[in-house]
C-alpha cells in the first residue's frame, strides 16, 4: 500500500471525522484525522474477503477504532494517473464515458510493482474485453 500511496481511513456517516493511516510498513504508522466534511479524495473500499480484513488488521495495528466504520482506501494523485492512462490505454480510444468499469491488478514487473487493467467492461452496446 505504501509503494502505491495508498492510505487507509475509518469512515462512518454519523461521526464528523475520519482518521486515516498512512507508512503502513513504518514501526510506527502515520495517523491523522480530520473533518469528514473536507474531505475530497477519492476512495475504493472491498466489499468483502481477505483483503477487506487485512485492512482491517492494519488500521487496528494502528490504534484506529474500527467498529461500526467502513474501512476506505484513499489514492494518491500520482496514482490515480497511472490508473487513468492505463484505463484510456487499454480503451483504444473508446471515450472514457462508455466504460462502466475498469478492474486492475497488481504484478511483478522487473523486481517492481505495477498495476495493469485485467479487464474493462463497456455501457450496453459494446463489447467487453479481458486482458490476453
Amino acid at each position: 500500500l505504501d509503494l502505491f500511496g495508498v492510505e487507509l481511513a475509518a469512515t462512518h456517516p454519523d461521526l464528523p471525522t475520519i482518521e486515516d493511516v498512512s507508512q503502513l510498513a513504518a514501526s510506527q504508522p502515520t495517523r491523522r484525522s480530520g473533518p469528514a466534511a473536507d474531505e475530497q479524495r477519492l476512495f475504493m473500499r472491498w466489499q468483502s474477503g481477505p483483503l477487506q480484513s487485512a485492512d482491517a488488521e492494519l488500521l487496528q495495528q494502528a490504534g484506529v477504532d474500527i467498529a461500526d466504520r467502513t474501512i476506505v482506501q484513499y489514492y494518491s494523485n500520482e496514482t490515480l494517473q497511472v490508473l487513468a492512462r492505463l484505463e484510456g490505454a487499454y480503451a483504444e480510444g473508446r471515450p472514457l464515458e462508455q466504460i462502466r468499469k475498469t478492474i486492475f491488478g497488481v504484478r511483478s514487473s522487473n523486481g517492481r510493482y505495477e498495476y495493469y487493467v485485467l479487464e474493462q467492461q463497456v455501457r450496453v452496446g459494446a463489447a467487453r474485453r479481458s486482458a490476453p
